[in-house]
């Protein structure tokens, strides 16, 4: 006797590169470049490449399989089998249809509905994380080359300081040890110029580990400009975070799986169709003699078990509870991460403010010592001082500026996009 059934065809496996791409149902979420085109370039590539960006497109084409399967659980079921021997043919077919009397079919769809949503949720995040990720290195990157800028003017003042300060040791003006620490800003000064193309390096390798891959030209952050902080911070934005959204999803999810397994403890009624006769008479079905086919109703489920059914709907319960545990502390530290946003984006205003303030100063000093030197009041060295003191006034800008911008940055993600795309929580 063989068996008559069905290969599988081979299927090609999928690959890495076949989720660095989009997938039709993603958001278009708002980018905040600041006006530069190097960084819009980084984003779009990243949002390509990234590979976090593919697991999660992934879990989402997962979902959509799961839903899918969910979704033809509603439709009539067909199987069947064929054997194949010296005298005849036999063939079994059947056709079977679950009367959703209880609804477990309708709770199972929801389930995997909000599953689905979910999915497409957490793909928003990680989105979201990237782009943070992706604006953190265009800074660091910024910051990393102008740092090494002032690095090289540094050391070309502390050399020229070393040349006055000897000429001042021949003529007996100062001693050794001025020069001694005259040498010791030289060597700080070369330190700090020599760390400069390592830092510029690590911060163009942390962007192309994010799928970047056009590095962009310079890059001008005093251009940037900082959000105004309202008089009231509106907690309430916490609910329109994708964090809070996922997490609300999740319970949901929960509880209709909860609702699932209670519903399936139930018995259900299911109505099936089978026709098992030789190939004459499968012939006589295909003619539309329908003699053959015979139709049973059976009731499914058990009646009664040895408790098992009753402990799949107490744990179903207490995972409900914990997902709403979850989306509760969810929406906490929602809350929470936007009085922090808020306080460290007011402080680093604050902070930056403060740093131009010293900048004037220092660049009044400058001026005022250029003054002296040209009335023959002082020399080339205190100039100098004056110069690195405007030198050091600009480096604090430029860590200020870098870290209300990082704050800023925080600050928009942590008020959240709004409820775009986020089902009602209420």
């Amino acid at each position: 006797q063989r068996q008559m059934c069905i290969r599988d065809r081979p299927v090609a496996a999928l690959r890495a590169s076949d989720l660095q791409r989009p997938l039709p149902q993603e958001m278009v979420i708002a980018v905040k470049d600041f006006g530069d085109p190097g960084l819009r370039k980084m984003i779009a590539e990243a949002d390509v490449n990234a590979l976090d960006l593919a697991a999660a497109r992934a879990r989402a084409m997962l979902a959509d399989l799961a839903l899918a399967q969910a979704a033809t659980t509603r439709l009539p079921q067909p199987s069947g089998n064929a054997a194949l021997t010296d005298k005849a043919a036999t063939v079994n077919l059947s056709l079977g249809f679950e009367i959703d009397l209880s609804g477990h079919i309708a709770s199972a769809i929801r389930t995997a509905e909000l599953e689905h949503q979910a999915a497409g949720v957490d793909l928003l995040i990680a989105r979201r994380a990237l782009l943070r990720e992706v604006i953190q290195g265009w800074i660091a990157l910024g910051e990393a080359r102008t740092a090494a800028a002032r690095a090289e003017a540094r050391r070309a003042l502390a050399q020229r300081q070393v040349e006055i300060v000897k000429a001042r040791l021949t003529g007996g003006e100062v001693t050794a040890v001025t020069l001694t620490e005259a040498l010791q800003r030289v060597a700080a000064a070369d330190e700090a110029a020599a760390q400069a193309p390592g830092q510029i390096a690590l911060a163009k390798a942390r962007l192309r580990a994010l799928g970047v891959k056009t590095i962009p030209a310079p890059i001008d952050l005093g251009s940037v400009s900082l959000p105004t902080i309202p008089d009231r911070t509106d907690l309430g934005l916490a609910l329109g975070r994708p964090e809070v959204c996922l997490a609300f999803l999740q319970f949901k999810a929960a509880d209709s799986a909860r609702a699932d397994a209670l519903l399936a403890t139930r018995p259900r009624l299911v109505v099936t169709s089978s026709a098992t006769q030789t190939a004459r008479s499968l012939a006589s079905l295909i003619s539309g003699n329908l003699a053959p086919l015979a139709t049973s109703v059976s009731l499914e489920g058990a009646l009664f078990d040895n408790g098992d059914a009753r402990q799949r709907v107490d744990r179903a319960r207490i995972a409900t509870a914990q997902a709403e545990i979850a989306w509760l502390q969810a929406q906490a530290r929602g809350e929470i991460a936007i009085l922090d946003a808020t306080v460290e984006l007011a402080s680093a205003r604050a902070a930056l403010t403060a740093a131009r303030t010293g900048h004037s100063a220092a660049e009044a000093e400058l001026i005022r010592s250029k003054a002296r030197k040209a009335a023959g009041e002082a020399d080339g060295g205190a100039l100098i001082e004056a110069e690195l003191t405007v030198l050091d006034a600009q480096a604090a800008i430029d860590t200020t500026r870098a870290r209300a911008i990082r704050s800023a940055i925080l600050w928009q993600d942590a008020i959240g996009p709004g409820r775009t795309g986020c089902p009602s929580t209420k």
